[in-house]
């Protein structure tokens, strides 16, 4: 999953990070209250240049301490290029230290870098509904119940909500797959399915919604 993450995202950050250096640098040269922001641009490169390495040492199987890893995307995440989700054991009503998610600040970057005609959608809608969260104030876990997976466990004031993000309900063991872990929390706490579908799939209590409602309306 990191080195995923890390392969996928870190050219992008390079070159981004390489220009606003050299632009903070020429400012700098007019103005010299503008150290501190040339030396955490510069930094920041230096951490996505290590991160790049990183992962083409991991893509040819040349070993790379986790720490490393973990040390340069907490390096990421404190730079608010992405922003990590920690797991929840909704069964234990605990907060897991390992197997958290990173998404990443912007999709733009992404498509730049895959182009239009190759985006996996679903990981799109998922990475907009979780910033489109946080904007609204919840609190944001993924929920973990049994052998299952909650996207998102939504959590503010004193209230939670469930979410589950697909890009279309449109065979059975999608269905299965997205409405059975959120049947298997056992509580009155309102549980949604996010996805692309027009038509209302609402079942078991469970509530779909069109993600263009989600965004445009105030429900959750």
């Amino acid at each position: 999953m990191v080195s995923v993450i890390l392969i996928s995202i870190i050219p992008i950050y390079i070159e981004i990070m390489t220009k606003i250096s050299t632009i903070k640098c020429r400012l700098y040269s007019l103005h010299g209250g503008l150290l501190l922001i040339v030396q955490s641009a510069r930094l920041l490169y230096l951490c996505c240049l290590n991160l790049f390495l990183l992962a083409l040492r991991t893509k040819e199987k040349i070993k790379v301490s986790p720490k490393t890893i973990y040390n340069y995307l907490d390096y990421l995440t404190n730079a608010c290029l992405l922003y990590k989700v920690q797991r929840e054991d909704l069964e234990g009503k605990k907060i897991l230290s390992i197997n958290e998610k990173y998404y990443c600040v912007n999709q733009g970057f992404n498509q730049v870098r895959i182009g239009r005609n190759q985006l996996n959608n679903s990981r799109i809608m998922e990475n907009i509904v979780y910033f489109e969260l946080l904007r609204r104030g919840y609190e944001v876990t993924i929920g973990c119940v049994g052998n299952y997976e909650i996207d998102f466990v939504c959590k503010k004031m004193g209230e939670r909500i469930y979410v589950q993000v697909t890009r279309e309900l449109s065979h059975e063991e999608t269905i299965e797959r997205e409405f059975r872990p959120l049947l298997l929390v056992k509580d009155n706490y309102p549980k949604y399915v996010i996805s692309t579908d027009e038509f209302d799939m609402s079942q078991d209590g469970i509530k779909h919604m069109n993600i263009l409602d989600f965004l445009s309306g105030d429900e959750i």
